[in-house]
């Protein structure tokens, strides 16, 4: 189940989590698939209550692309492989840039005006940089994008990097290191991010009204045992382009 789990996560780039069902002849059970780790309900007994096993089912083929664990900040959220060649935009909107993700950010770190969004039109058939870590999913990957000015007549402006990572939240925001280093030529600046969904804000709800089909999510399984992997937070990144 991981290792499908970890498959789709990997070949859908617009995936930020993935639910899956287990099933066998007499038993049943979903599972919830994200960045650092797992969570799974108790075993349905489908001949033992056959209406709870449908509700499940039901509402599995219900849930829309976001439920599923699609990004819908990508425009074709749901329907999108990493082979196939069709235009897709990803819209960024601007994050206060904080030191660590799991603190409220400081006085300092809160810009006074937060920037507008940016709409960009990806070259996703050719990833600039693609790094697959060995965690379920730890993936980093980066394109070119073209900014859009102008949605009615499709006017393009500068090309910018967009890199798309997943960063573990007691760590420092690469975010942050980039606002340091805005002045070194050598070095791209930064010009948006975005924090996305984290994995602290679910598992921090899962007790009390998180579902997984038309269950509660009853127990968590971090991998790593008690080296559990840290909770982490999805970034957008949209970069000058070195010339």
């Amino acid at each position: 189940m991981a290792c499908y789990s970890r498959a789709m996560l990997m070949k859908q780039f617009d995936r930020k989590f993935a639910k899956a069902v287990s099933l066998s002849a007499t038993q049943c059970r979903l599972f919830r698939w994200d960045a650092s780790g797992c969570h799974t309900t108790e075993i349905i007994d489908i001949h033992g209550d056959p209406i709870l096993f449908i509700r499940c089912i039901a509402r599995l083929a219900m849930m829309t692309p976001a439920e599923l664990g699609y990004d819908e900040h990508f425009s074709n959220a749901g329907r999108v492989l990493s082979d196939q060649k069709i235009t897709t935009t990803l819209t960024i909107r601007a994050s206060p840039i904080r030191e660590y993700l799991d603190r409220e950010p400081s006085p300092e770190e809160i810009p006074p005006e937060t920037s507008a969004s940016m709409l960009l039109e990806l070259d996703t058939e050719n990833v600039l940089s693609e790094s697959r870590g060995v965690r379920l999913y730890q993936d980093t990957r980066v394109w070119r994008g073209k900014e859009i000015l102008d949605m009615n007549t499709w006017k393009t402006g500068p090309t910018r990097v967009v890199k798309q990572t997943w960063a573990e939240d007691t760590r420092p925001s690469e975010a942050y290191f980039y606002k340091l280093t805005n002045d070194i030529p050598t070095i791209c600046s930064l010009v948006l991010m975005e924090e996305c969904d984290g994995t602290r804000a679910c598992h921090n709800c899962v007790a009390e009204h998180d579902e997984i089909g038309d269950l509660k999510a009853t127990e968590k399984k971090p991998r790593g045992g008690a080296n559990a992997q840290a909770e982490e937070s999805l970034l957008n990144l949209g970069l000058n382009a070195l010339h």
